[in-house]
């Protein structure tokens, strides 16, 4: 895949499309203005990305615990609030880390 900067004015009729996600850092591919894929799909990976899957299963499990604690009527706890706190920090943490990885990912792709 040849990597250069197009001029934003530049018309291509053709569109990159990134998919940032957890098992892979991002998916790339090129479309049409019909949607017509005219790339294969070019994978790219990070070495945080091990970090990033750990953060959102962490997540995951806490989500379980707050709907554990939901089902015994234990919204209203001190364990409630704690466990809101560490889902809003990994969170943050898993967002900010899809922020970091997507500035890095400046692509503008030959196309």
């Amino acid at each position: 895949m040849e990597v250069r900067g197009l001029d934003k004015k530049q018309e291509t009729g053709r569109i990159l499309s990134v998919n940032l996600g957890v098992k892979k850092m991002a998916t790339c591919v090129v479309l049409n203005e019909d949607g017509e894929q005219l790339s294969k799909p070019h994978f790219i990976r990070s070495s945080e990305t091990e970090k990033m899957r750990r953060l959102y299963y962490e997540r995951n499990d806490l989500n379980s615990k707050f709907g554990n604690l939901r089902e015994h009527g234990l919204a209203h706890t001190d364990e409630f609030k704690h466990l809101q706190a560490e889902y809003k920090r990994t969170q943050n943490k898993l967002n900010h880390k899809r922020e970091q990885h997507a500035a890095e990912l400046q692509l503008t792709v030959d196309f």
